[in-house]
């Protein structure tokens, strides 16, 4: 003969649930801010005609921005907002600079 559990499967679900959400609510999930590179497109990027070659740069503004982030990345002093915002200008600079070099390599090839 089966004993029965004085618990019911229903509210054995009830404290499961009652349970995670005072997990989540001791340890809410961390939420992580996104910068997208094109937000600086308008204001932070220009063509420059440096060589012969039209180049994408960046605005004194905007370098200006990029070398005080750096600065304080190297004094370990970012802030969490500030890592996320160098992270897309640094994502900015390595497409800019891809396509500068494709542009380079191109105008040298039909020179």
């Amino acid at each position: 003969m089966r004993s029965h559990s004085s618990q019911n499967p229903k509210s054995d679900r009830t404290q499961i649930s009652n349970d995670k959400i005072k997990k989540i609510q001791d340890n809410p999930p961390m939420t992580t801010t996104l910068v997208k590179p094109s937000q600086f497109l308008p204001e932070g990027i220009c063509i420059k005609h440096i060589n012969n070659l039209m180049l994408f740069k960046f605005t004194d503004k905007l370098g200006e921005r990029m070398q005080e982030l750096l600065d304080k990345n190297k004094l370990n002093t970012l802030t969490p907002e500030e890592a996320i915002e160098l992270e897309a200008i640094g994502e900015l600079d390595d497409i800019f600079s891809y396509i500068n070099a494709a542009v380079a390599t191109q105008d040298h090839a039909h020179s």
